[in-house]
């Protein structure tokens, strides 16, 4: 997963980036076989804007955290995330 973030981070996907994409040019075009990719490109940039405006731009580790509060991660996603979006795991 490390590795992974570097190549994104290299190709410029960052929570800043990604809140200040728009969905329709920026983000959709990527998701063009995904079904709904729209609706999953708008929930991208809201879930990015939701990270940096209540959470200081970093993920909360914990459904009690505010998991739930992102655009697009609903109970079942956020349990899911409770386990494996660990700090530890990433450094």
């Amino acid at each position: 997963t490390h590795n992974n973030n570097n190549n994104n981070n290299n190709r410029g996907l960052t929570i800043h980036s990604l809140s200040n994409s728009n969905p329709e040019t920026d983000i959709a075009p990527l998701l063009s076989s995904v079904l709904f990719g729209n609706t999953k490109a708008n929930h991208i940039v809201r879930a990015a804007r939701d990270v940096l405006c209540k959470f200081g731009g970093e993920v909360p580790e914990s459904v009690e955290g505010g998991l739930k509060e992102i655009t697009g991660i609903g109970p079942k996603l956020a349990e899911i995330l409770s386990v494996v979006n660990k700090k530890e795991s990433y450094l």
